[in-house]
């Protein structure tokens, strides 16, 4: 590390080595001497082993052992990391206010951590909170506007809350930052065919289906389209769906 003040090569010497050894007790004694609030992960060794080797079952998607390798980790020397990585499979398994738990640990440990307003806002979701998942995504996509999920969940909220117009900005935001993603594009055509915007719909569900959507009877069955259902192009995207080879 740097010290950009230095006035003098021997002050600018003795710290980076005075740095150095620093990094070296923390690294090889493993000893965290104190949680530093701009950091993610920890710099434990062990602590950092269990947190990989959880990252690696929720890979797998081994919800159980992932908890128990980050719950590890957090017993060690509590991270930002290990515990958004908690709160992410306390997600998956449905433990919605364990989620939002060890979310709000992992931003009070470092509140620039957009990820972690990302899964308390998925959380609150679920529980059907819409107001406080629209704090959370707010959050996260200013923390991290680069994230198309980010604002795809967004727009989602937008929609719980009945505010069409901010979630399809927040669709087209989705997209700007991921063309394919076809989530997007479907949903947008669900919101615009109960708009009552028919050409807007097709468009969007054409391109769904061209990104790679290709849930047949999730279209036949859609509430939301409805209104557009008994058109010819809504007709001919089900046939061409019905000819792609399954894969």
């Amino acid at each position: 590390m740097q010290n950009s003040m230095e006035e003098n090569s021997l002050v600018g010497k003795t710290y980076q080595i005075v740095q150095a050894l620093w990094v070296f007790i923390i690294l090889f004694v493993g000893c965290s001497l104190g949680f530093d609030n701009a950091r993610i992960h920890s710099l434990n060794i062990e602590a950092k082993r269990n947190y990989g080797r959880g990252v690696q079952y929720a890979r797998e998607r081994e919800a159980d052992r992932a908890i128990e390798s980050f719950t590890k980790s957090i017993e060690i020397d509590p991270s930002a990391a290990a515990y958004n990585g908690r709160a992410a499979e306390y997600l998956r398994k449905g433990w919605f206010e364990d989620a939002v738990s060890d979310a709000s640990r992992a931003i009070m440990l470092n509140e620039k951590y957009a990820i972690s307003y990302f899964n308390r806002g998925c959380a609150y979701y679920k529980m059907g909170d819409f107001n406080r998942a629209l704090k959370e995504f707010t959050r996260a996509v200013y923390l991290d506007d680069g994230q198309a999920e980010f604002y795809f969940n967004l727009a989602q909220t937008y929609v719980r809350l009945g505010l069409e117009d901010e979630a399809l900005g927040m669709y087209g935001r989705t997209l700007e930052r991921n063309p394919h993603y076809y989530a997007a594009y479907y949903n947008r055509a669900c919101l615009y065919s109960q708009m009552r915007k028919f050409p807007e719909a097709i468009a969007n569900l054409e391109m769904a289906v061209k990104e790679g959507f290709a849930d047949v009877e999730r279209m036949k069955r859609e509430s939301a389209l409805e209104k557009i259902r008994n058109t010819p192009a809504f007709n001919i995207l089900l046939q061409k769906l019905g000819s792609k080879p399954k894969k």
